[in-house]
């Protein structure tokens, strides 16, 4: 289901995720699918900014 995602919309789910505490489980499942990819540098840059 995840891959159907567009890496921003991915992005922006695991990011809404955070912000709302979602289920960790539902969390882990987002951030492999975001280190699948190769997005993982992603969000690290984006807390760096913060």
């Amino acid at each position: 289901m995840l891959q159907q995602l567009s890496d921003d919309l991915l992005l922006e789910a695991y990011d809404r995720a955070i912000q709302h505490c979602l289920n960790a489980d539902f969390i882990s499942i987002i951030k492999q699918e975001l280190r699948r990819r190769g997005l993982l540098k992603h969000i690290h840059m984006k807390k760096d900014r913060s």
